[in-house]
């Protein structure tokens, strides 16, 4: 699944740009809500389970600095140069519906990440 997002973004950026390098930008900026919104969403939880009273805006705060940081690690970790010349070499181009994919695929993780930050407000906000 994570070739066929990385293959729609590859075929979707600008042909002048560095390909590679835009399309690595690109998941790094879809994974970094998403991931925020779950790290988010743990770490109320967490908080929640263990009976600690912390604001709202703090744990918003450490789950966005901590998400921006390990999104980079682990797109970098997962799609290596050979990773990604592989996805290339390995798949045919997709269709003209990749705009729309695309799209679907950012509103879906910026929908998934307000979600998850209002979840985890429902859960701090517990007694």
């Amino acid at each position: 699944m994570f070739d066929k997002i990385y293959l729609f973004i590859y075929w979707s950026v600008s042909k002048r740009l560095n390909l590679q390098r835009t399309t690595i930008w690109a998941l790094n900026g879809l994974l970094f809500p998403l991931m925020s919104g779950l790290l988010v969403l743990l770490l109320s939880v967490t908080f929640w389970l263990i009976s600690i009273e912390i604001p709202i805006t703090a744990v918003i705060i450490t789950g966005v600095l901590a998400s921006f940081f390990l999104s980079e690690k682990v797109i970098a970790f997962y799609y290596s140069d050979e990773k990604q010349n592989a996805i290339i070499n390995n798949h045919t181009k997709p269709g003209i519906y990749r705009y729309l994919v695309f799209l679907i695929i950012v509103l879906l993780s910026i929908m998934l990440m307000v979600s998850f930050f209002i979840l985890s407000g429902v859960v701090m906000h517990q007694q």
